[in-house]
């Protein structure tokens, strides 16, 4: 588990929290829908991510990082809408008991 680095009073930007649910028509075919989950209150700094392979930087990839109240069961088929704008969850990190951060790119 991750070290406290910031304060909720920096909990700010209401965001959307979506959870993928996966049916199956009558032909058989998966479908993924996303159903909203929850909002709530959360912290959003933007981060720069390298991509790298084998020891070669392959491309620059521009991320954000979200600091909020920890949601059970979040993974990384969840995501996260901001402002109407949806984004892919990279990954979750518990902090502590009560907070997590989520690491987001832009679909």
């Amino acid at each position: 588990m991750g070290k406290i680095d910031f304060s909720v009073g920096e909990f700010d930007t209401r965001v959307q929290f979506y959870k993928q649910e996966i049916t199956r028509t009558d032909a058989g075919a998966i479908v993924k829908d996303f159903i909203k989950t929850t909002e709530a209150f959360a912290g959003v700094s933007s981060k720069t991510l390298d991509e790298t392979v084998g020891g070669e930087r392959i491309r620059v990839v521009e991320v954000l990082e979200l600091t909020s109240y920890l949601l059970v069961g979040m993974n990384n088929s969840w995501r996260v809408e901001i402002g109407g704008n949806m984004y892919e969850v990279i990954s979750v990190e518990p902090v502590k008991r009560r907070f997590m951060k989520v690491v987001i790119k832009q679909l």
